[in-house]
């Protein structure tokens, strides 16, 4: 029998020893199986973890939406291909939302940017489209 105890000051003059848990020995070989099967998994999330940050910081070398939008927004007069290579160079966050789009839908997008190359109503547009309003 393996026990735990604790050392409780119930306000009197001497302290008092309290069990805290008892195992039985059977017991033991279940917890260190559990734990085994424990810290693979924990393991791999820490590499899953550490694979999302490689990717951030693949993200964070290319320009940021603040980035772009400092840079004046999207450039006027681009035919539909080159909206899209931009959204997906300047804004790739939009253009995430903006690739989940239909067919139809990527033509309203665009011709929301024909009509006002500002990155704002752009979005607001996709993200219009994207929940169905």
């Amino acid at each position: 029998m393996v026990s735990c105890w604790a050392i409780l000051d119930v306000g009197g003059d001497l302290p008092k020893a309290v069990n805290c848990f008892r195992v039985d020995r059977a017991c033991l070989p279940i917890i260190f199986a559990g734990l085994l099967f424990y810290l693979p998994a924990v393991l791999a999330q820490d590499a899953y973890l550490d694979a999302l940050a490689d990717e951030a910081a693949h993200l964070e070398d290319g320009p940021s939406d603040t980035a772009a939008r400092d840079l004046g927004g999207m450039p006027k007069g681009l035919d539909m291909a080159g909206f899209e290579d931009a959204m997906k160079k300047k804004f790739f966050g939009s253009y995430l939302f903006y690739s989940k789009l239909s067919d139809e839908q990527k033509q309203l997008a665009y011709e929301t940017y024909r009509q006002d190359n500002d990155i704002e109503p752009i979005r607001k547009k996709i993200m219009d489209l994207f929940s169905g309003n």
